[in-house]
């Protein structure tokens, strides 16, 4: 059994503990508590290096050895180091478990030495929009006509102020009378 842990702290008052464990070359088991949260989903990564000099912005994208794309955990295109988000409570604590087998503790790709971040906001799970014809696509199928601004991806599950690209394609849309915009 190999076992590593990671102490989470930062400026904000955010702190916790992260528990890994993995038996032979089986997934890890992944448990923490995090405190000091605004209440609701965060995302939760191991990111390609340990440098936490420069904060988050130190700690390079996601671990991502096999050079897969962002995604949820349970996708089979994923980043490995892409853990999803952890829930936390009114109370700013969260208490979770993960068994992930893209994460191990030893062998070439080990996550040892590696950052683990928790975000201050929630992971898109790779399902943002990243361009202006899988936004009209969406839009078409799921029948939305009205948009509210400034948070006009909100029924889409896309809080806009995060996701300036798609602040972008939603200008434009309007633009072409596309999606009709609401004060």
């Amino acid at each position: 059994m190999v076992k590593a842990v990671a102490v989470l702290g930062s400026n904000e008052g955010v702190s916790g503990t992260i528990y890994f464990t993995q038996e032979a070359d089986g997934a890890t088991t992944v448990t923490g508590n995090i405190s000091g949260l605004k209440p609701g989903l965060h995302g939760f990564h191991v990111h390609a290096l340990g440098d936490t000099t420069n904060g988050c912005m130190s700690t390079g994208p996601h671990f991502n050895p096999a050079g897969k794309e962002h995604g949820a955990p349970e996708d089979e295109n994923r980043h490995a180091g892409d853990l999803g988000n952890v829930t936390v409570g009114d109370d700013g604590t969260a208490k979770f478990t993960i068994i992930d087998k893209q994460i191990p503790l030893s062998g070439p790709n080990s996550i040892i030495g590696r950052a683990v971040v928790v975000h201050g906001d929630q992971d898109d799970l790779g399902k943002a929009i990243h361009d202006m014809q899988q936004f009209q696509k969406i839009m078409v199928h799921s029948h939305l006509a009205t948009l509210l601004y400034p948070h006009p991806l909100c029924s889409l599950g896309l809080p806009a102020e995060i996701f300036p690209v798609q602040k972008q394609i939603f200008h434009k849309l309007v633009q072409r009378h596309v999606v009709r915009y609401c004060p």
